[in-house]
């Protein structure tokens, strides 16, 4: 018997579903938003929808970076590398 939630990696997948999944995410983040908004907390509602918001941001300001860097590589350019 397969447990129902398990982590491969940094992959979360819960029931055969990917929760790294935008979509995925968004309708979560949705579905929760909506219970807070409900039950009157708008605070808490507020909160999750702003960090659901920058960590979008994130990733997309990451996978950005990633294709410059990978264009860059491909035409020959010197990439200095600062973590």
């Amino acid at each position: 018997m397969t447990p129902l939630l398990k982590t491969e990696g940094l992959t979360v997948t819960f029931g055969g579903l990917n929760a790294n999944d935008g979509a995925i995410r968004r309708e979560t983040v949705s579905l929760i938003a909506g219970w807070l908004g409900d039950r009157g907390l708008t605070v808490t509602m507020r909160t999750l929808i702003d960090e659901a918001n920058l960590n979008a941001r994130n990733d997309y300001l990451f996978r950005k970076g990633l294709r410059r860097l990978g264009k860059a590589i491909a035409e020959g350019a010197r990439v200095l590398l600062v973590w």
